[in-house]
């Protein structure tokens, strides 16, 4: 028999009532000549082989961290055996804890923005293993409410590179002739031949700029590197004056840009809109350096109207491809870290309640609600994940040599949404500064407890200014419903809360703070500056302590009488007078109460001079004493009736001396050893 490019198959047959595998050959390429008019069934084992486990890791599932930071995994439709869950996310990892990896449903917590990927793996009881994965799409916020949902691209429906749609398509723009058809309404424009990509598996977008374009230049175009998703029509894209649109976008960088782009020759969008006169982009969420005069790479809002016609006006004094830019985070915090932007705008002219804003991760960083909206109105459009190099500085659009130099921007996420003209408007959120407050000096500062409610949405920011009053309060944390100002003096004050909620709205409240001068009494202040002293030289200094009653300001000590001496703390209650010699000395307390009343009293100090009078001493040496030497050799010598002062014991025996010790001959009580007879 004779067999050529055949595909090999398992097929559990019984054979005489016995389990066993059996191997199918299907002829493939070439004629199959077997001997017999059927299919040969050719019995290689009678062994019986376990089927594989079942692994069901459960379905997808999409949390919002304004609800929960917790995502239940779900294996219970798994076959029995052991379980080992673990995360197999691409670029970078959740951090996120897995409660109990080793069972069936557990608990994943603390997950943080993006799109992550769990793996169920199933061990039976023969060790055979089944794996399956889920994603867990983290974002920020939930969808806004009231709203039609335009479009959200589908990544893993996509096809990666299909439906070439036209390759004459400005040649030498620098994505090298090539866009494609993508599924739910969009085109792929990708700078060279690695360019922009869909990763179906995961659900990802990436815009990349890759080198190895040779791209020719033309007198038309300059070529320069260029990678982004646009809606195919503008049945879409179109934005209409009066309507509000939400666009939310969700990804990373996988380069470090911060480390790669030089401002002013790369430019990298998540989101901008286009208007239809040709200039750049009026508004978008893009990359440009912090300053003027600081190079860092940031994320910002820019808005770009040529003079400014639009009546915006440039506050902050950068310009950056554009009359309007405003740094809101460093583009490094971006490399392999997921952050939600939502952009909310309506477009119009000045005072029709055009506005327009930005949220990043949920906090309002940009919102204007005044001048004109949008450029050219009714026919203003969009397109994301933009990457632009304007100069061929990151890369080379015109070697045909790729060097591996690439920088993408990972789109997980793009929604487009419209709110309905026949839903309710958004409503104003309220705004709560709390009750008035009144203080009393010396206490200066206060604890402003504000708060804020919104009935269709959510609080996105909080925002503290004081509106009158003296300008010495300072307001510590000016972004929180709860803040504390200090330096307050006697005055009236007024401070605004301003809320703002997820559209933009906003709402005020303010409190009125009355801080009233230190309390004042009719009652006079007394003062008692202590007893009189009396002190013997050479002991020269005293303490006078003076005893009040009443809110006392200020101290003032005094000499008028008596020898110089110094007071070394005339203003205090308490002092010590030094330097005194012999006389009678009065000094003076004179106190001022808060209040202004005054109160006065003294003290006298007396100084007696050196005592001279001397006393003769008393010496006394005990009684008469009579020893027997068959009792003892030793006497107590007792002077402890003389006075105070220095002893000594000495032996006066006429004649001859006992020769006996005295012990201790400076103390006024001794002892006499070894003593004769005698």
């Amino acid at each position: 028999m004779y067999i050529e490019g055949y595909t090999l198959i398992y097929i559990d047959v019984k054979i005489n009532t016995l389990q066993s595998n059996v191997f199918i050959l299907f002829l493939m390429k070439r004629l199959l000549i077997i001997s017999s008019i059927f299919l040969s069934l050719f019995v290689l084992s009678t062994t019986s082989v376990s089927a594989a486990p079942i692994a069901n890791a459960g379905p997808d599932q999409t949390i919002y961290l304004t609800q929960t930071s917790t995502a239940t995994l779900n294996g219970s439709a798994s076959s029995s055996g052991t379980y080992q869950w673990s995360e197999v996310s691409t670029d970078y990892k959740s951090g996120a804890t897995i409660t109990s990896p080793n069972s069936a449903i557990t608990t994943v917590t603390g997950l943080p923005i993006g799109t992550f990927y769990f793996k169920l793996t199933v061990t039976d009881s023969s060790g055979l293993t089944a794996s399956d994965s889920m994603m867990i799409n983290v974002d920020y916020t939930s969808p806004p409410a009231n709203a039609i949902l335009m479009a959200q691209p589908n990544w893993q429906n996509m096809a990666p590179n299909a439906n070439l749609r036209n390759t004459d398509y400005h040649t030498c723009y620098a994505w090298q002739g090539t866009q494609y058809d993508v599924a739910d309404g969009y085109e792929m424009e990708k700078g060279g031949v690695l360019g922009s990509s869909i990763d179906n598996m995961f659900g990802k977008y990436y815009s990349t700029l890759n080198d190895g374009y040779d791209c020719v230049a033309s007198s038309t175009y300059q070529p320069y590197g260029r990678s982004e998703l646009i809606p195919l029509s503008h049945s879409i894209d179109l934005l209409t004056a009066g309507i509000t649109y939400v666009f939310d976008w969700k990804g990373y960088t996988k380069e470090d840009f911060s480390k790669i782009l030089s401002p002013g020759k790369e430019f990298v969008m998540v989101w901008q809109l286009h208007g239809n006169d040709g200039n750049s982009p009026p508004l978008s969420f893009s990359v440009g350096r912090k300053s003027s005069t600081d190079n860092t790479i940031y994320f910002g809002v820019m808005e770009s109207y040529g003079n400014g016609t639009n009546g915006v006006g440039d506050p902050i004094g950068n310009t950056y491809k554009g009359d309007y830019w405003i740094p809101i985070v460093p583009v490094s915090d971006f490399y392999n870290h997921a952050h939600d932007i939502r952009i909310t705008i309506k477009e119009g002219l000045q005072n029709t309640g055009a506005f327009w804003n930005v949220q990043y991760d949920g906090k309002i960083v940009y919102s204007r609600t005044t001048g004109q909206v949008g450029q050219t109105l009714g026919s203003d459009w969009y397109k994301f994940s933009s990457m632009y190099d304007w100069s061929n500085s990151l890369i080379n659009a015109l070697d045909s040599t790729p060097n591996g130099d690439s920088a993408s921007l990972v789109t997980e996420k793009f929604s487009h949404y419209k709110l309905s003209n026949t839903v309710t408007p958004n409503q104003s959120p309220t705004a709560n500064a709390g009750a008035n407050q009144t203080i009393t000096l010396p206490t200066n500062s206060i604890i402003l407890s504000g708060s804020g409610t919104d009935s269709d949405g959510s609080i996105a920011s909080y925002s503290w200014v004081q509106t009158s009053g003296p300008s010495s309060a300072s307001i510590s944390n000016r972004t929180s419903p709860s803040s504390t100002v200090t330096g307050l003096i006697q005055g009236t004050y007024q401070f605004q809360l301003t809320v703002t909620d997820n559209l933009g709205a906003t709402g005020t409240s303010s409190v009125n703070v009355t801080v009233n001068p230190v309390a004042t009494s009719s009652t006079p202040v007394t003062v008692y500056a202590g007893d009189n002293q009396t002190i013997t030289l050479p002991t020269n200094s005293v303490t006078l302590s003076a005893t009040t009653t009443g809110s006392i300001s200020s101290y003032r000590w005094t000499q008028t009488q008596g020898n110089t001496a110094t007071i070394t703390s005339p203003t205090s209650a308490t002092t010590t007078v030094t330097n005194l010699s012999a006389g009678t000395y009065k000094f003076v307390l004179v106190v001022t109460g808060t209040n202004g009343t005054t109160a006065t009293d003294y003290v006298y100090v007396t100084v007696n001079g050196t005592n001279t009078t001397t006393t003769t001493p008393i010496a006394n040496a005990g009684p008469d004493q009579t020893i027997y030497l068959t009792q003892t050799s030793t006497a107590t010598l007792n002077g402890s009736a003389s006075s105070s002062g220095t002893y000594q014991w000495s032996e006066v025996s006429t004649d001859y001396k006992s020769g006996a010790t005295i012990t201790s001959p400076n103390s006024a009580i001794t002892t006499v050893t070894g003593l004769p007879q005698g």
